[in-house]
């Protein structure tokens, strides 16, 4: 869920489905672009989700690693678009929890605790 979200507001934003609060947070974006928003969220959130996703299909013995830097990669991404947008949402506390729930998980799978 959390890579087809990901997805979905990579493409809503770099194809203007979505705006930014009339154009008061767009300005705030890097280099004032929703396109570089949209490729930076896909680049550094859809892509590794997706990844997690794909290795926890298969059953992959990388799934717990990949489920760290996945979840690390969600939490700094919500630390720097808090910084960069200096605006607070309902969906910031929502995936910077999911991206410290994938590092938890990740962690305790990693030394060897059974999980769910």
């Amino acid at each position: 869920m959390n890579a087809l979200s990901a997805w979905a507001g990579a493409v809503a934003l770099a194809t203007g489905i979505v705006q930014l609060d009339d154009n008061r947070l767009d300005s705030r974006l890097p280099f004032d672009s929703p396109v570089f928003g949209g490729s930076a969220l896909a680049c550094i959130v859809a892509v590794p989700s997706t990844m997690l996703a794909w290795h926890a299909w298969r059953g992959d013995q990388q799934t717990d690693r990949v489920a760290v830097t996945t979840g690390a990669l969600l939490a700094g991404w919500i630390a720097v678009e808090l910084a960069t947008l200096r605006e607070l949402a309902w969906l910031h506390p929502t995936y910077a929890a999911i991206g410290a729930g994938l590092i938890a998980v990740g962690m305790r799978a990693q030394r060897g605790a059974p999980s769910r």
